[in-house]
């Protein structure tokens, strides 16, 4: 009833895709009201290219978001070993806030696991990484990862969580899996 009368009471509310628009509907919201205006980054500013360093995967999320550290523990648990079983030479970079996440119990003593911390500039990072694993199960939000990603010329692994909203083309645009060994 909440998000009914908010999005009533005013002349537009935009959601970023379809699936939220679907979303106010089903809540009972006057849906003529809802305007999608898709996501998007700055182009000109995702101009960096540079070679990318072989077998580095990049995780890019601060893991203090419940989402995001749950995609992590499902990557470093369940994804990374298969990837290193098979590429043993496999290195992953976790960038974002780490806040009082316990970067030891996370890692488990995975080797070439690596955890950055905030950095200055991301782009760089994972226009330098073969590719961008967003292995997200739960959550909501914008997927910006993603999309800079994807302007950078990293290819992009994910669940369909991880691009819900994003109107991408699988096997076109992403490589989609929902298993680890899917992913």
């Amino acid at each position: 009833r909440f998000l009914r009368s908010l999005v009533n009471d005013f002349e537009r509310t935009t959601v970023v895709s379809s699936v939220e628009r679907d979303h106010l509907s089903a809540a009972g919201c006057e849906v003529g009201r809802v305007r999608i205006i898709p996501n998007g980054v700055d182009a000109g500013d995702l101009l960096v290219r540079h070679a990318p360093l072989l077998a580095r995967l990049v995780y890019p999320g601060s893991i203090t978001y419940s989402a995001n550290l749950d995609a992590v523990q499902y990557l470093v648990n369940e994804i990374y070993p298969k990837v290193r079983a098979a590429r043993p030479d496999a290195t992953l970079e976790v960038t974002g806030d780490t806040g009082d996440v316990d970067l030891d119990t996370l890692s488990r003593g995975q080797p070439g696991v690596t955890f950055t911390g905030r950095l200055p500039d991301v782009k760089r990072t994972i226009a330098r990484s073969t590719v961008c694993v967003v292995p997200l199960r739960i959550g909501g939000g914008t997927r910006l990862k993603v999309l800079e990603a994807m302007a950078l010329g990293t290819p992009v692994v994910s669940t369909a969580k991880g691009v819900e909203g994003l109107g991408l083309t699988p096997e076109r645009d992403v490589l989609l899996g929902d298993t680890p060994d899917e992913l």
